[in-house]
């Protein structure tokens, strides 16, 4: 093989080991944020259960 030939599968070779690195990267961000999600939801939920709500539990009784 010729020096330009070694050049290009160098330079092919980075190319790829950068693009599996940042797959790397954005997996790893992309479970953060899901994760984030996940607390920040449980955070709101846990917050504001206590609100009342209508939940009609009335029971009329009749006596006759």
């Amino acid at each position: 093989m010729d020096a330009e030939t070694m050049k290009l599968l160098t330079e092919a070779n980075i190319a790829v080991k950068t693009a599996t690195d940042n797959t790397i990267i954005y997996y790893v961000l992309f479970v953060a944020l899901v994760g984030f999600l996940v607390l920040t939801m449980h955070y709101i939920y846990e917050r504001w259960t206590w609100i009342p709500r209508n939940r009609h539990t009335r029971i009329y009784r009749e006596r006759f």
